[in-house]
């Protein structure tokens, strides 16, 4: 087959002529050439490729140097140059059974939202294919060589000098997609947690005129910290810091729950104790896979401020107050050193520790001259 002619050429068909004219004219054509001739396998696969709706996008698209059709039905290959065409990549995933990749965006949400559930609304760009040339760009007749080429790719014979623009798809410019903005609704389920996936199917870029090719977009639930809470699991923890006398006497505080729900939390006749953990059953976060509302713990972490000093009147009173301490029998027989308990600084205990530590390293200089010496002797 002469190089310079088009499958069309052929087949002597016009570029927009219909799958019947397509047709007749194989059944003209191999009625005309002998099996052996050259004309009957150039028409045969002229015919062969255009009369598959897919393979003829392809040619029409890139034409016959750049694909390999003989190969078409099992593996795909293109040239180095067509396979950076995105549409090309693509079209060789969808081909291949395989989804081009998914977009991937974090969805920010409160831990408000994970508690109650949520209906949200986002805006998202994604790429689809062209709904005016439907992948296609328009091709036209390249003067120098009368090869069929696509607009936006180099002729082959004339290195893009004499390629004709005025046909070029005027919504994409001939880059086959174009990039639109969809609001997407999002459920935000109850008791979901940071990190949880949504993947909502069909969403993403669609390259293909068959939607069900089209990628999904999947969101990924990042929990904004909260000022109250803290989760871990099912469980809700609340730390609070409260004084000697709550600690003693008895805790009672309103707290605003994520639902907007007022509890009353009171410690009773409990002492609490430093760091001490008391929990609240059922007032957790919701268990999103349980039918019955099923909810975690609320768990309440104390800590106990004391005070830095009391008048010896005030502290005669407490002692009063609370039980009897041990007595404490001073020895007679023992001569005692009176020591008094001062306040702790970690960093000067560190302080003082290291400049022990370099007062009994060993002086590495004269261990090594004196190894050296023994060496020589």
């Amino acid at each position: 087959m002469d190089q310079n002619k088009s499958l069309y050429d052929v087949l002597k068909l016009k570029s927009s002529c219909s799958g019947i004219e397509i047709q007749e004219a194989w059944i003209k054509a191999k009625n005309s050439y002998k099996v052996s001739s050259t004309e009957y396998t150039a028409a045969s696969k002229a015919f062969r490729i255009l009369s598959d709706p897919e393979k003829r996008v392809m040619y029409n698209s890139f034409g016959i140097e750049d694909f390999d059709f003989s190969r078409f039905n099992n593996d795909f290959y293109f040239s180095d140059k067509v396979r950076q065409h995105p549409s090309a990549k693509e079209y060789q995933k969808i081909k291949l059974g395989k989804k081009p990749s998914d977009i991937f965006r974090d969805l920010p949400v409160s831990l408000e939202d994970l508690y109650n559930g949520k209906q949200i609304t986002i805006k998202q760009q994604r790429n689809t294919i062209c709904p005016q040339c439907k992948g296609t760009p328009s091709f036209v007749q390249c003067p120098s060589c009368t090869k069929l080429q696509i607009i936006n790719r180099k002729c082959l014979q004339c290195n893009g000098k004499k390629i004709v623009e005025q046909n070029i798809c005027e919504k994409c410019k001939g880059k086959t997609h174009v990039t639109e903005e969809k609001l997407v609704p999002v459920s935000v389920v109850k008791g979901m947690k940071h990190g949880e996936i949504i993947r909502l199917v069909g969403f993403g870029n669609d390259f293909s005129s068959n939607s069900n090719n089209a990628t999904d977009l999947v969101l990924v639930l990042k929990q904004r910290p909260h000022i109250e809470f803290k989760r871990y699991g099912n469980d809700l923890y609340v730390t609070k810091n409260i004084s000697l006398s709550e600690a003693l006497c008895g805790y009672k505080t309103v707290l605003t729950h994520l639902d907007g729900r007022k509890l009353l939390i009171s410690s009773g006749d409990t002492v609490l104790a430093p760091g001490c953990k008391k929990i609240v059953k059922g007032e957790g976060m919701p268990i999103n896979c349980s039918n019955d509302q099923e909810k975690g713990d609320l768990i309440y972490i104390f800590q106990v401020t004391f005070p830095d000093s009391l008048s010896k009147n005030i502290l005669k009173d407490v002692e009063n107050c609370l039980p009897h301490k041990p007595t404490f029998a001073k020895p007679d027989d023992h001569e005692l050193d009176v020591l008094q308990l001062t306040e702790f600084d970690p960093s000067f205990k560190f302080q003082k520790r290291r400049t022990v530590y370099d007062d009994e390293k060993p002086n590495i200089q004269l261990s090594s001259l004196a190894k050296e010496r023994c060496m020589h002797q």
